[in-house]
């Protein structure tokens, strides 16, 4: 029959090949590889359990006590338990020898009829043989330094068991999520979610996620569940708790939700152009990220930042100086990511443009209505001039400035022309504006 290769040999192995990269010397590696071997079988076991347990007077309990650094077989069934009462007055009905498992975990039962707080504190002890399938020149080594056999004992561990009369009403253990369940997020953003825990002692209760991806934190009466690199599409998510008092169903709950993560979109979309010398206003937003998650920088030419302001001072307005061709607005994440960002050119100004709205007559007088504004939505000024025929009579309304206007022709029966000519010019931020003559026919 084959025997199996035993755990020190391939830890053996492992130093052999750590070791020979660095080391070339014989003498040398081999007292490397009895130090490595040394310090894993001198280690002592380390234990752990639950801070307090929960049992019910005159109901059997249970507590478990779980080890860490056992290496063979052998030491997970020889290990053996010391548990000792820490109290003046220990309780009664306490099985000081626990059960073990294969791994060598322990499980401590009893029963305690008397309500109250409990300490207790637990040790353990292994003795490690020095292995045998490893080469003999370590083995004496590791022998001259430890004999055949190493005694260890771990460091204490200290827990409490709670009793709790038999008559009393134990809370449910429930999880309630932070509004909403079905979460819309942002690609690139990291992502938080807080679930409510309600019923039992919150250090009684442990928690596991199903998506390894989710880092789980404990708070008072909460948990908070984190994720710093959220991906695409969507995913779903089911926290389970379990409050370890045996208590069945009471024990148990779960909590679901489920997060669509997609590239962030500005809302509403900026606008698509800028113009040297004329406000241009920036508030879009990112769909469905709070402001705090993000801030804008207001980049000129490409690379010269000009301001970082938060989406919380919207709207911003700036005006581009006549040497800037591109204007970029960068939304930034709160880990210095690039979230989203938009270039938009910037340009000369054009001259306003005349929007000719409608004729009408009035008693003897003929109305043209046409309307006019600057490139940043400002009044203009704006002039007429009849070209022919002459001697006509107008007035416009207003005389000078404005963004609606209204030009009268005066007594239309005393024109011996049907029609008149005219010309109307506006006066902007980007130069004048000139439109063709235009003919009216006034009667």
């Amino acid at each position: 029959m084959r025997q199996k290769t035993s755990f020190y040999f391939i830890l053996y192995l492992v130093a052999i090949v750590s070791l020979l990269d660095v080391i070339t010397e014989r003498d040398e590696a081999q007292e490397e590889m009895v130090s490595l071997l040394l310090k894993t079988i001198t280690s002592a076991p380390v234990l752990s359990a639950r801070d307090t347990v929960v049992w019910t007077a005159k109901e059997n309990g249970r507590a478990a006590i779980t080890v860490a650094g056992l290496s063979t077989p052998m030491e997970m069934s020889n290990i053996r338990y010391a548990i000792a009462s820490l109290d003046p007055r220990p309780p009664s009905g306490i099985d000081t020898k626990p059960k073990l498992d294969a791994t060598g975990n322990a499980m401590l039962e009893g029963k305690i009829n008397e309500k109250g707080i409990y300490n207790f504190r637990a040790t353990a002890s292994v003795e490690r043989e020095i292995p045998t399938d490893i080469p003999d020149a370590v083995r004496d080594a590791i022998h001259r330094l430890s004999g055949d056999k190493v005694s260890l004992k771990s460091e204490p561990v200290n827990f409490v068991v709670k009793v709790e009369g038999s008559n009393i009403s134990h809370p449910a253990l429930t999880l309630n999520i932070e509004p909403p369940s079905e979460d819309k997020w942002i690609l690139g953003v990291p992502y938080s979610k807080t679930i409510y825990v309600g019923g039992p002692a919150p250090d009684l209760v442990t928690f596991s996620c199903s998506d390894q991806r989710f880092r789980i934190t404990k708070d008072v009466g909460r948990i908070q569940l984190s994720w710093a690199e959220p991906m695409s599409g969507t995913t779903k998510v089911v926290v389970k708790a379990n409050a370890n008092r045996d208590l069945g169903s009471l024990d148990a709950a779960d909590a679901r939700f489920s997060i669509d993560v997609g590239p962030p979109r500005w809302q509403p979309d900026p606008r698509p152009t800028a113009y040297n010398r004329v406000n241009y206003k920036f508030e879009s937003t990112l769909g469905g990220l709070s402001p705090s998650e993000y801030t804008i920088q207001v980049i000129a030419n490409k690379t010269d930042v000009k301001a970082t302001v938060s989406p919380n001072q919207f709207p911003y307005e700036l005006k581009p100086d006549p040497s800037w061709k591109t204007l970029t607005f960068r939304a930034v994440g709160r880990t210095s990511n690039t979230l989203k960002e938009i270039e938009i050119p910037v340009k000369d100004p054009p001259p306003p443009q005349i929007k000719w709205q409608g004729e009408s007559h009035e008693g003897n007088d003929h109305l043209i209505t046409f309307s006019c504004e600057d490139v940043d939505g400002g009044d203009v000024n704006v002039n007429f001039n009849i070209v022919q025929p002459q001697g006509v009579k107008a007035v416009m309304s207003p005389p000078v400035r404005g963004k609606i206007f209204s030009i009268r022709i005066k007594d239309v029966t005393n024109i011996k022309q049907s029609q008149v000519e005219l010309t109307v010019t506006a006066l902007g931020i980007g130069g004048p504006s000139r439109t063709p003559a235009r003919t009216v026919v006034v009667r």
